[in-house]
């Protein structure tokens, strides 16, 4: 009986794991969450991925059309943001918060990279948003000695 229930569930188990569930939130401008859905996504099989087609309701889960990047962090004074996806007819404001929620920076740009001096603020923990656009995105910034 045991055998049977085993074989019973490993067969119904692929078609369950094909099948996923995330949760997709959505942001204003001022980083309040506004909305939050279910979105469902097929995983793919080792065939389809060879072949390079997409199973049917595949969906990219990586809603952010910009990607910020920021490097050395944590830092020791200027910090480098990249966003590969910025065009010049799309501007940036860049703003640094502290941990109290202080803004401390502020810049606009259109450039893909773009350094910051950090050497005037003191050491901790930082919180620089990137405003693109209708997309908001933040990243943690330590700032060190």
């Amino acid at each position: 009986m045991r055998k049977l229930i085993f074989i019973a569930i490993s067969l119904c188990m692929p078609a369950g794991l094909r099948a996923q569930q995330a949760i997709a939130y959505s942001y204003d401008a001022a980083g309040n969450r506004t909305d939050r859905s279910s979105v469902f996504y097929s995983l793919m099989s080792e065939d389809e991925l060879m072949q390079g087609d997409e199973a049917e309701g595949t969906r990219d889960l990586d809603m952010h059309r910009y990607h910020v990047l920021a490097a050395p962090n944590p830092t020791r004074g200027y910090l480098q943001v990249r966003i590969p996806e910025l065009t010049d007819d799309t501007p940036c404001l860049l703003t640094l918060f502290d941990s109290m929620g202080r803004k401390q920076l502020s810049l606009s740009t259109t450039q893909v990279l773009t350094t910051l001096d950090l050497t005037s603020l003191a050491e901790g923990l930082y919180l620089m948003r990137a405003d693109i656009g209708e997309e908001t995105t933040t990243l943690k910034i330590i700032r060190e000695e």
